[in-house]
């Protein structure tokens, strides 16, 4: 495990899953604003809609 050594709390998003954009996505693009550098993580992911939304594009997004 890496040691941080910083007091920032460290944030991942994680959502159930990215393959529709509705209203809980737009709560993720929310959040997303507040933790910009947090990764997002996901169980089910739409590479075509993930590359359709630029703030989903520009994310670090974790997906089985």
């Amino acid at each position: 495990m890496t040691k941080h050594t910083t007091n920032a709390p460290r944030v991942a998003l994680v959502h159930d899953w990215l393959d529709t954009s509705a209203g809980a996505e737009k709560v993720l693009a929310e959040l997303a604003l507040i933790y910009p550098k947090a990764p997002i993580y996901t169980l089910i992911a739409n590479p075509a809609l993930i590359n359709a939304t630029p703030w989903l594009a520009e994310r670090t997004i974790h997906y089985s």
